[in-house]
């Protein structure tokens, strides 16, 4: 893309040495986004996962914040998420788009084909279950997956 220049915040870490934890290595890669956002400059965008290292709340609001924030400016913009709200919060800023997965006794592909649309697929806890996980784990964490989607709150016992 000769005409933007990418900037992203994807992999980040924590850093013991520095007295840094994986949310503030975080939050200081996304703020590189906000500034050059800001910049004279036409940027390539790309964040994966804003935020994944705090709570849920403030998670999906920082995210939705920043990337409607980035998206008044004139930059290309791409974010990925697993974030049912996040996405239904950005509606009106971006459009969705997903791969598809299959998960077979090979492990996890993807054939790597852009669909319109939020996904609607699951995969996590069947991975986990692919990998070994005890299926005492696997049994349990689809039980409260589909209680957490029915709508129970968190702590309750949605059994």
């Amino acid at each position: 893309m000769p005409h933007v220049r990418p900037l992203t915040s994807i992999g980040r870490s924590d850093n013991l040495i520095e007295g840094k934890s994986y949310y503030l290595a975080e939050v200081e890669s996304i703020l590189r986004l906000v500034r050059a956002s800001t910049s004279g400059d036409r940027y390539l965008l790309v964040a994966d996962e804003l935020f994944r290292g705090t709570n849920p709340e403030e998670r999906i609001a920082g995210a939705a914040e920043v990337l409607r924030f980035m998206a008044k400016q004139p930059h290309f913009v791409f974010a990925a998420t697993h974030d049912a709200d996040l996405v239904r919060l950005l509606c009106p800023d971006y459009s969705p788009f997903h791969f598809t997965e299959t998960l077979d006794s090979n492990g996890l592909s993807f054939d790597y084909t852009i669909r319109p649309g939020a996904c609607t697929s699951h995969n996590a806890i069947a991975l986990l279950e692919h990998v070994g996980y005890p299926e005492a784990i696997v049994a349990r964490a689809r039980s409260l997956a589909e209680a957490l989607e029915r709508g129970a709150a968190i702590g309750e016992d949605p059994r």
